[in-house]
This record gives structure tokens, sequence and C-alpha cells, in this order.
């Protein structure tokens, strides 16, 4: 052990030069210009990226469901604007075909602008739960039970668009 160290010291000692990693985040310029200027109709989109590639979230698709890895379990679909501010509210929620509003969620969003121009949140997350009483039940009676999925997003100056969805939950 004692041989190793004292190799390991003159290694050292001989280099001149470090070698090391570390990460340092890419500067972010803001411009003063303002939010990005809106152009078109109103549009909303939803998918999920698959291997980098965005599906369209067709009717009658599954609505995967996943762990999340500090808890809960979620539902993180792609939302896609067009006409609309890139600081928007975005409402989503998910209820079963019985009735039963499994997800639920409202709240001020910063989206980005994808290479196609729209503006985007590649995984928008929507806690999937049972209602209360039971929030703290299992969702696994959940899988394969129809539900619909609808969001809304609007931005300060009235512009909003909706979809909505028949879907079917899935775990992802």
């Amino acid at each position: 052990m004692r041989v190793r160290f004292v190799l390991c010291a003159l290694l050292l000692a001989g280099c001149d030069r470090v070698v090391g990693f570390r990460w340092v985040d890419p500067d972010i310029e803001v411009g003063d210009d303002g939010p990005d200027p809106i152009s078109g109709d109103p549009q909303l989109a939803l998918g999920f990226y698959v291997e980098q590639l965005l599906e369209p979230l067709a009717e009658g698709d599954g609505l995967p469901v996943v762990y999340g890895l500090q808890g809960g379990t979620w539902t993180m679909p792609a939302v896609r604007t067009t006409g609309i501010a890139n600081i928007a509210t975005v409402s989503c929620d998910v209820v079963t075909e019985g009735g039963e509003q499994v997800g639920v969620v409202e709240t001020r969003q910063i989206f980005v602008r994808a290479t196609d121009g729209w503006f985007e949140v590649q995984a928008f997350p929507i806690p999937i739960v049972h209602e209360a009483p039971n929030q703290a039940a299992s969702i696994e009676d959940l899988y394969g039970v129809k539900a619909t999925l609808s969001c809304t997003v609007s931005d300060d100056q009235d512009h909003e668009a909706s979809q909505t969805r028949g879907v079917i939950l899935v775990e992802g």
C-alpha cells in the first residue's frame, strides 16, 4: 500500500498539468426585446417524445404513467403551442370514464422554442392519483382504464388553445 502511494506521488510530481473534468454551464443571453412575437392562430398539440422524436397523442392512444424519481406517479406529455406567448398558464386534467379526476394541474410555464418554430415543454408533469380520500391508494387499478386528457394553454394577451384526447391509462 505504501509503495502505491509513493508511486502515485512520484507520478503526480512529474506531471505539469492535472487533467480533470469540470462542468461549466454555458452563458445564457437574455434579450431586452421582451417576449417572443406571437403570430398565427392559437394552437395546442399534445404528444410524447420517444427516442427524441415527437409522436402526437391521438385519440385512443395509451397515456403512460411513470413512477417519479422522488416519488409519486406522473404522466408527462409534451405540450406544444403556436400563436400563444412563451410564458403562459397551462391547465390539464385527467378524468376516467367513470368520472374520477385522477390528474389535475395548473401552473405558469415558460415554453422554449423548438426547431420547427412551436413553443414547447417536452415533458409537462401531471400527477396521477386517486381522488380524496383515496389519494394514498395504489393506482394499479387504473391501468387499462379509459380516460380523457384535457389541456388548455392561455397567455396574458387572452390567446388560448385547448385540446382533449380520449386515452387509455397505461404503465409507462
